[in-house]
């Protein structure tokens, strides 16, 4: 029957669709085999690298007194690295420490005791930074994670709750790889392993979780923009992926008590794990969990929202115990001068309209205390939809090593902790009306370009809000509140640094009336239509097109700031 098929004359006897038919049928053969076979290489059959020889003889690892970071310190040690385990539990430390060498004692070992949702995080990277200066380090496996203790709806988090878990897994991850990256770039080699997660990857939306897998976007996002900034320079930088392993803290999100062929114990998972270090910008290491991956891409979205949503009420604990008014925060200037001339230029045009100012700045080390006069100034009054809009970005393109503590900082607090918190304090009287729209505003940096190097902590910090309110809109639907994450890409503001607006880069006016529009529909879109013509056309090229193209770009924007910056100084 094949042979009868490919005989060519009998193909051109056939009718133009049924040509067509057996075209595309068999495109998607070979596609398929060759992406079958691919994946078997990798998984099974690509030889690992000589870690110690390639990168470095030194590891670090951070969580890695338990689950994954301790099955990967003996993996690591088998191999002859030597070691500096980071952890806050220094009993835990001593134990692993002593373990360790019982097995492997021709290797090093040495400990630093870290908290990294303590107060003295600075201190301690500084710390780590002074352990490891003169060592020849050429693995970092971050590794350190917490999550909630039970699901949660987000307005049932505590505060502190969930800032831990910013601290642990985002701000964590950030600050040690800024402190390892030097020594690595001085000597032109090194791995950096991000741990990221199936929850924030494999499904788009992690309902009851929101801020755990929030974080876990964030961490996708500044490793693939790492991976594009350095990867010339000797440098592999890779999230890896796991899905549900045999640890503490699986046996907290899904009660997982036991290993099986789809959640593997910790060693087994690091010995895959090991074998992918310096492969790819992403990968999941454990083949099952690959297979899983696979299947969840097939599956609609609504179907995975679903299953997540039910999977997490599930697994709830117990929590503890039409007039519309538009929110408007802006605090990208924090300034009281300017919040009274936007008051006074509303009053003039809409004079009905009751507006009332909060003057807060997100970038303040006393957030806490702007945070309560907004709960403040909102209290009685029917809040019925929140703009998300402050945010920062760097002055101009640069390399992760060259941003500055002060700068690190505020990117974070103002374009996370900034938005978490004031949805975090908006939500809970939208429920009671059980009625609500919150938009946060993203970026095309984190959601429509694969990776945006030399601005990787910005696009970090949009990643985080794709996620976080794609969770949002999962968990609060069916509550009669609209979470939905706007994408916009160049706007003519001060931020993009563009004064002129054209076809493709509109005036705020202009983006701020189309966005309106979509409010209320869907949990992410692109409001400016022409945008969404350039999210399709990067969307069909490969992504390494992209990363290369937006790393040169990107480049080009540091050399002429750094230009702009050294005639000032003359």
């Amino acid at each position: 029957m094949l042979s009868r098929w490919c005989n060519i004359d009998h193909l051109k006897a056939q009718p133009a669709w049924m040509l067509l038919l057996f075209s595309a049928g068999l495109f998607s053969l070979v596609r398929n085999s060759i992406s079958l076979f691919k994946w078997l290489f990798v998984t099974f059959l690509r030889p690992p690298k000589n870690l110690k020889a390639t990168y470095g003889s030194w590891a670090v690892i951070t969580g890695s007194t338990d689950g994954i970071g301790k099955a990967f310190a003996f993996q690591l040690a088998q191999k002859g690295l030597n070691l500096v385990l980071v952890s806050r539990n220094s009993h835990k430390l001593k134990r692993v420490e002593t373990e360790i060498l019982a097995q492997c004692p021709h290797i090093q070992v040495k400990v630093l005791e870290l908290d990294f949702a303590g107060d003295g995080v600075a201190a301690g990277v500084q710390e780590l930074v002074g352990i490891t200066e003169g060592l020849d380090v050429g693995v970092l496996i971050n590794n350190v994670g917490v999550t909630y203790a039970a699901a949660r709806f987000f307005h049932e988090v505590e505060e502190e709750v969930w800032m831990k878990v910013v601290r642990v897994n985002l701000e964590g991850t950030t600050l040690v790889t800024r402190a390892v990256l030097p020594a690595m770039l001085r000597r032109k080699r090194g791995a950096i392993v991000n741990i990221g997660s199936g929850a924030s990857i494999v499904v788009p939306s992690h309902p009851l979780y929101a801020v755990y897998a929030a974080t876990k976007a964030y961490i996708d996002q500044l490793s693939r923009s790492l991976y594009v900034e350095y990867k010339h320079q000797g440098i592999d930088v890779q999230c890896q992926v796991p899905l549900y392993v045999s640890t503490k803290m699986a046996s907290v999100i899904a009660q997982v008590e036991r290993s099986s062929l789809f959640i593997p114990s910790a060693d087994k998972y690091a010995q895959a794990a090991v074998r992918q270090i310096g492969y790819g910008a992403r990968c999941a290491p454990y083949w099952a969990h690959s297979l899983q991956w696979f299947f969840a891409s097939l599956s609609p979205e609504v179907v995975l929202d679903a299953w997540r949503l039910s999977i997490g009420i599930r697994r709830r604990g117990n929590p503890k115990p039409t007039r519309c008014c538009i929110w408007n925060l802006d605090s990208a200037d924090q300034s009281p001068t300017k919040l009274s001339e936007v008051t006074r230029a509303i009053q003039s045009k809409y004079a009905k309209n009751m507006t009332r100012t909060v003057v807060v700045d997100f970038s303040s080390d006393d957030l806490s205390t702007g945070i309560e006069k907004i709960k403040e100034a909102i209290e009685g009054l029917d809040i019925g939809v929140l703009i998300n809009n402050a945010g920062i970005s760097y002055p101009y393109a640069r390399f992760f090593h060259e941003v500055d503590d002060d700068l690190l900082k505020n990117l974070i607090r103002v374009n996370i902790e900034g938005t978490t918190k004031v949805t975090h304090a908006v939500l809970p009287g939208m429920l009671e009306r059980k009625r609500g729209a919150i938009v946060n505003i993203g970026s095309g940096a984190a959601i429509v370009i694969p990776s945006d190097p030399l601005y990787a902590v910005y696009a970090a910090t949009k990643a985080y809000i794709d996620h976080f309110s794609r969770s949002l809109y999962v968990e609060y639907k069916n509550s009669g509140i609209d979470v939905q994450c706007q994408v916009p890409l160049y706007v003519a503001t001060k931020m993009a640094s563009i004064n002129r607006s054209s076809f493709f880069v509109p005036l705020a006016t202009g983006y701020a009336r189309a966005a309106l529009q979509w409010v209320g529909y869907d949990p992410r879109c692109t409001p400016h239509w022409p945008h969404s013509l350039i999210w399709g056309l990067v969307y069909s090229v490969p992504e390494f097109v992209a990363d290369a193209w937006r790393l040169k770009y990107c480049l080009e924007i540091r050399k002429r700031g750094q230009l702009k910056d050294s005639r000032k100084k003359e």
